[in-house]
């Protein structure tokens, strides 16, 4: 999406202070943000808002600041935030003053006839903003999988689910579904891609996916994972559930993944790929991938 439709000058207004990641989406998903994104959106996500409960019952207080000055445009900036609350409540606090003068050039760029400049002229800037936020929590909602199975009990017939290439998303789906009597509909999609969309605007009820394709929009509160299918917890989310702690300790869906060869590969080169294999499985950022 181009900054320019949203604010003068490409300035946008977000502080580095309050922003936890940045989001470069393309494909089918840009059409959520509107027809003119279709080119690929930058998403930048604050934490402004609270997605979850930042302190406990006693209630607490923590901020942060920064100043930083430098750059060829001398650039100057500040910024602060503070956030506090209990476990029922979230109120957050942030200001930044940012300002740069003119740029500094290799060259005479001076607007005004016979004065030797090495400054841009008009190319100085002052930019200013906050946020007060407030944010209460209950205790409603499907936070676990018990709660969502008893929902959909009461609401047979009236909800479905998502799957990518049928398989083992669309058999747990079947199999918990019949475990617990219920009267959900698979719905199939081509691949995650495809479902993606609908399961952010809430097309279709739920979705089944491998845990990779949901965390990151898990971590920007836009889904909520309820389960996980695996025998431990993931280092990824470890806050969510396994399956068997869920209630459902018939429903063990890990996935056990194997490296093939051809029949007759030299033992040789077997032997090469599996030391290949054995080293990349214990890279940080594989294991990270795969927690």
């Amino acid at each position: 999406m181009d900054v320019s439709v949203l604010s003068f000058d490409h300035s946008v207004p977000i502080d580095l202070l309050t922003t936890e990641r940045i989001e470069v989406l393309r494909g089918s998903v840009t059409l959520l943000y509107g027809g003119s994104a279709i080119g690929g959106v930058v998403n930048v996500i604050d934490n402004r808002t609270a997605r979850k409960r930042a302190f406990d019952a006693k209630g607490g207080v923590m901020g942060k600041a920064e100043v930083c000055a430098g750059g060829a445009a001398n650039e100057r900036s500040t910024g602060a935030m503070v956030e506090t609350g209990t476990d029922k409540f979230a109120i957050h606090v942030d200001a930044f003053d940012r300002s740069t003068k003119n740029l500094k050039m290799p060259k005479n760029m001076s607007c005004a006839s016979g004065v030797n400049s090495v400054k841009v002229c008009n190319s100085d800037s002052n930019t200013k903003g906050g946020a007060v936020n407030g944010t209460l929590s209950f205790d409603k909602g499907y936070p676990i999988l018990k709660d969502d199975v008893d929902f959909a009990r009461k609401n047979l017939g009236k909800l479905d689910y998502a799957t990518v290439g049928g398989g083992t998303p669309e058999f747990l789906g079947a199999i918990l579904a019949k475990n617990e009597n219920l009267d959900i509909a698979s719905v199939p999609y081509t691949t995650t891609a495809d479902a993606l969309p609908d399961a952010l605007t809430g097309r279709v009820a739920h979705w089944i996916t491998p845990m990779i394709s949901a965390v990151q929009v898990h971590k920007g509160a836009k889904i909520r994972i309820l389960a996980v299918g695996r025998d431990t917890r993931s280092e990824l989310i470890k806050d969510i559930p396994i399956i068997k702690e869920s209630g459902h300790p018939a429903l063990d869906v890990s996935s056990v993944y194997y490296f093939f060869a051809p029949a007759g590969t030299p033992a040789g080169i077997v032997q090469q790929l599996n030391a290949a294999a054995v080293t990349a499985l214990a890279s940080p950022t594989v294991i990270q991938q795969l927690a």
